[in-house]
């Protein structure tokens, strides 16, 4: 019973691992599109 808690915590610790890097790549192209219309 011990490796249920376990398993579901690497799940939804790698869920959180995924949105955020997809997060980190949106605001990368947003602050790529920015500097590229002020120069």
């Amino acid at each position: 019973m011990n490796c249920a808690p376990r398993y579901l915590l690497l799940i939804s610790f790698q869920m959180n691992c995924f949105y955020l890097y997809h997060d980190n790549i949106k605001v990368r192209e947003y602050i790529n599109h920015v500097s590229v219309r002020v120069q």
